[in-house]
């Protein structure tokens, strides 16, 4: 008798508790649901989609438009080098870049486009330019390389940001290895500072962003979460009663989360900036532990490292611009300089707010950031522009047998 109480006092919890639970989500779903027409508005006139078919293309003629181009020069990777070279020199030309939106949308679209083996297609005719000594061919195909790289950022889907700053880093990375290959050509570093002068602007993130924002609404309606991931609530799968109110909060959460991203990102001013602002919001995101807060928890993990990137290539871009001073300042006065020849904006470390590290120990120069993780490595050992840990550029000794004449610098 004692053993059967017992059970019935065990199933009476597990029943309880499960009503107190199937409560609590529902009481957690209207509250969030119920503020979901307002947030809508809210999102509309902020100018974000709320849904995928709403994330802005912009129009873009077709004389203005380089995605033809790019997509001709992929279909020839492998096949003519030249010709995937001279589409992309051409591609560079063109204000936009807009690719069908329904393939752009299907996973791995960049990685099928072969993209990054056009820009490196792009670098390998820039090198053979550059030992022919042609420097009006070079300076093209390098030029393009750093347009191209970033015309990718312009297509709103985390992907495409990812693809150009990865093409972007190789394009730096590439730089930093011909400079010191070719220590003593004036040209090249005079031209080096002219390519690296303009960084991406931060107001790409929110580019970058307008697919997570378009997430909300397509979520509430049980799409595909980053491609192959679905919404696995008891309710989705039937396994509870349906949830009346359970996809319109997954939706109002997220566009809340989504506004309130909006508003803090649109004003800032420098990538460490915007790198501390995501991070912010996505960790806050992955501890809310709310049911309706499962699709911020999810997507949060695709964009988190956006900005961090990004702040990299600045830093880079910055180290390079320094490293071409240095290199001119030896043609032009047959040493290296003891402290950064350059003064102002591009000098500063973005992770530090202060001048970049520079050292001159005798035979060659190093600089460097400190990098995304605030934390000083004392510089890169290897020659040439390197990410690991600090973000740096080193010569190790000056190459040259001769010691060269003064030169005037263009």
């Amino acid at each position: 008798m004692k053993k059967k109480f017992l059970w019935i006092g065990v199933i009476g919890t597990i029943v309880i508790g499960l009503i107190a639970l199937g409560y609590a989500v529902s009481g957690d779903s209207r509250t969030a649901a119920a503020d979901l027409e307002a947030l809508r508005k809210e999102a509309k006139e902020l100018g974000l989609p709320t849904t995928m078919d709403e994330v802005p293309l912009g129009s873009v003629s077709e004389d203005d438009n380089a995605a033809p181009l790019i997509t001709q020069a992929s279909e020839r990777i492998g096949a003519d080098k030249q010709a995937v070279a001279d589409l992309l020199v051409e591609a560079a030309r063109k204000p936009a870049c807009a690719f069908d939106w329904a393939k752009v949308q299907e996973p791995g679209f960049w990685k099928r486009l072969k993209f990054l083996e056009c820009v490196d297609a792009l670098l390998e005719d820039a090198d053979r330019q550059l030992k022919a000594k042609s420097t009006a061919a070079f300076q093209r195909k390098l030029h393009a390389a750093m347009v191209v790289s970033r015309l990718a950022a312009e297509v709103p889907t985390e992907e495409a940001f990812r693809t150009s700053i990865e093409a972007e880093r190789r394009t730096l990375v590439w730089i930093g290895a011909k400079m010191v290959e070719y220590p003593e050509d004036a040209v090249l570093h005079s031209f080096v500072q002219r390519q690296t002068f303009e960084g991406l602007p931060v107001s790409s993130l929110q580019v970058a962003l307008r697919r997570f924002y378009a997430l909300g609404n397509d979520i509430g309606q049980n799409r595909e979460i980053d491609g192959d991931q679905r919404i696995t609530w008891l309710w989705a799968r039937k396994e509870f009663p349906a949830d009346p109110w359970g996809r319109d909060a997954v939706e109002a959460r997220h566009l809340k989360g989504s506004i309130d991203l909006s508003r803090e990102t649109s004003n800032l001013q420098s990538w460490p900036e915007a790198m501390d602002q995501l991070e912010q919001f996505v960790d806050k995101w992955s501890k809310d532990a709310r049911p309706s807060a499962y699709s911020l928890r999810t997507t949060a993990k695709s964009i988190r490292d956006l900005a961090r990137l990004a702040a990299e290539n600045e830093a880079a871009r910055r180290i390079l611009f320094v490293a071409a001073g240095a290199f001119k300042w030896r043609i032009q006065k047959l040493s290296f300089p003891a402290t950064s020849p350059v003064k102002g904006e591009m000098e500063i470390d973005p992770f530090t707010v202060g001048p970049v590290t520079f050292s001159n120990p005798g035979t060659g120069f190093f600089l460097y950031s400190i990098g995304s993780d605030r934390f000083d490595s004392s510089g890169p050992v290897e020659e040439g522009l390197s990410f690991k840990e600090d973000i740096g550029f080193r010569l190790k000794a000056w190459k040259s047998a001769v010691v060269p004449e003064p030169k005037k610098i263009r």
